[in-house]
Formats: C-alpha cells, sequence, structure tokens
C-alpha cells in the first residue's frame, strides 16, 4: 500500500473519517481484493484507493457506494456507508489540524486536487483573495505564509497548490472563477508580484474552457457578504461545497449545497465576464502600476536624503 502523510489514524483526519476508511479498508478485505485489483474493478488508481482507505482523501458518497458495490456488500451495509459518508462530507475540518504541525499543508492541497478530479464542473467565488486555482508561485506561497502554514511546509504546499493548476488544461472540465474587485486590489503581496499576478489571471481567461468573472464596487449587492466557495458538480449530478471560515473548512451536500449553487448564481448576474473582465483587469493593473512607481520613487528619495 502506499504510504500517506495522512494515514487513517492520524490527528489531521476525523474519527468520522477514520471510522468510513477503517470500513472500506474492511470490505475490501473481506472481499479478498488487493488495492490494485479492487482499483482495476473500479477503473480508479491504486494511489486513489490507497488514499481514500488511509483517510487522505475525504470520499464522496458516491465513491463509497461504487467501493462497497465492487465489494460485493449488500444493500443494507451500501446504504449504512454511503450514511457515514454524507456525514463526513458535511463535516468541518479545523485549519490548525490540516496545516498545522499535526497535519500536512501539502497533503491538505492534494486532497482539493482528488476532488477537482472527481467533478465535471468547477465554479469558485472568492471574495477575500485571488482563487488558488490560478494564483502565481510567489502569490500562493504568500497566501500560505498569511494562513499560518508553518514555514518549513509552506515551499511543498505551495507546490502543490501550483500542480492541481493542472485542472484548467483539461478541456473535459468546465471552470468558472467568481471574484469580487476587492480581493484583487488587495495587497499580498508586492506591486510587482501583484502584477504578475494579475498578467496570470488574464492568461488563464483566455483558456476554452475557463470563465473568469469580476464582480466591481460599484456592482449592487446580491447576498450577504459570503467566505470563499468551491462548488463541485459531479457527473451523477450531486454538488459537493467547500467553504472556507477563518478557523476551519466545511464540506456540504444536499439541499444546502443547492442553496449555494444559487448565491452564486446571483453573483454571477453582477459580474463582468470577456472584454468587460479584461478591461476591469488593465485598471487594476494601470492603478497597480502607477502604485509601483510612486513607491520606486519615493524610494529615490529616501536613499538621496
Amino acid at each position: 500500500m502506499a504510504n500517506s502523510s495522512a494515514p487513517a489514524g492520524s490527528p489531521s483526519t476525523s474519527p468520522k473519517r477514520r471510522r468510513l476508511s477503517a470500513a472500506l479498508r474492511g470490505r475490501r478485505e473481506r472481499a479478498g481484493l488487493s488495492t490494485a485489483e479492487l482499483a482495476e474493478r473500479l477503473g480508479w488508481s491504486q494511489s486513489k484507493v490507497s488514499k481514500l482507505e488511509t483517510g487522505r482523501t475525504r470520499p464522496v458518497p458516491t465513491d463509497v457506494a461504487a467501493w462497497a458495490k465492487a465489494c460485493q456488500a449488500d444493500a443494507a451495509i451500501i446504504d449504512a456507508l454511503v450514511d457515514l459518508a454524507e456525514d463526513v462530507a458535511t463535516e468541518t475540518a479545523s485549519w490548525r489540524a490540516r496545516c498545522g504541525r499535526t497535519g500536512s499543508a501539502a497533503a491538505w492541497q492534494e486532497t482539493y486536487g482528488d476532488l477537482n478530479e472527481k467533478a465535471s464542473q468547477i465554479a469558485i467565488y472568492q471574495p477575500a483573495i485571488v482563487p488558488g486555482l490560478i494564483q502565481t508561485a510567489e502569490y500562493a506561497r504568500r497566501v500560505l505564509e498569511l494562513r499560518g502554514v508553518p514555514p518549513e511546509q509552506v515551499a511543498a504546499a505551495a507546490a502543490a497548490r501550483i500542480e492541481r493548476q493542472a485542472v484548467l488544461y483539461d478541456q473535459s472540465k468546465v471552470i468558472e472563477l467568481i471574484i469580487t474587485e476587492a480581493a484583487l486590489r488587495l495587497r499580498v503581496t508586492s506591486p510587482s508580484a501583484h502584477l504578475a499576478q494579475m498578467d496570470k489571471i488574464a492568461t488563464m481567461a483566455t483558456l476554452p474552457n475557463v470563465s473568469i468573472g469580476i464582480v466591481p464596487w460599484t456592482a449592487p449587492a446580491v447576498a450577504v457578504p459570503l467566505s470563499p466557495m468551491a462548488i463541485r458538480y459531479l457527473p451523477d449530478g450531486d454538488r459537493l461545497v467547500t467553504i472556507e471560515t477563518v478557523s476551519s473548512e466545511l464540506m456540504i451536500t444536499g439541499v444546502d449545497a443547492d442553496h449555494c449553487h444559487e448565491l452564486l448564481t446571483r453573483h454571477r448576474t453582477v459580474a463582468t465576464f470577456g472584454t468587460d473582465c479584461a478591461a476591469q483587469l488593465q485598471r487594476i493593473r494601470t492603478a497597480l502600476t502607477q502604485t509601483e512607481t510612486m513607491q520606486a520613487g519615493e524610494d529615490r528619495c529616501g536613499r538621496s536624503e
């Protein structure tokens, strides 16, 4: 079995997820299947099977049902495992456990990558910072530092975040990112690094399967200000929503996920896309360039004194 930085007994996984992971492993062993054999039956990679039964990846109910059926579990057991998976999907995970010294910030980023692989469509609303899927390496490092990721984990976590951006180039997936103007103007990095971030956003907006919208400062409010959220639309029609708070991450499905979809739809109606989005990015870029020029002038004046 592949090694995992977040084994089933790790403090970075919840008791419910550890129980589910153990149950999945138990079903596989009762069926007399190796991880490779089960992966072949399901059409998955062996790595995915190992991550699910070690708790490194949060299972979604459809994957749990498929696993149980492949292990020839009866209907009652399948229903019980799916119910547990739904409980796990709606629990919170502490940032300290996920990214602190007891967890692995890089593994946390890989979990998001695994969720993106399952989704046929990804929609993200970000009112505070540039979404991770389109961050530059320098911007990503600074965001992770501000998040409180331990210094020794920042480089690996930033690299994992950049690696999961490969999903942007998978044209079988539809990706939409809605960002507030305030998020784009927030000074997370130096002016020059901020300019590089604006350039990357403009480049990503040209990808055929990627749509980027900006909610201008002048847009009317369409909902109470929200926390960042990502909605992953699964092929079976289910929606899996990740919501970030100051101290934790919440994953929800069902009716609450439908409500999040409605809220994102509202923000879409006041966002600018296409050429209007490009013009908005250029205005922000111009303002940043002026700020950088002014700061450079002030620095030169300071040195001359």
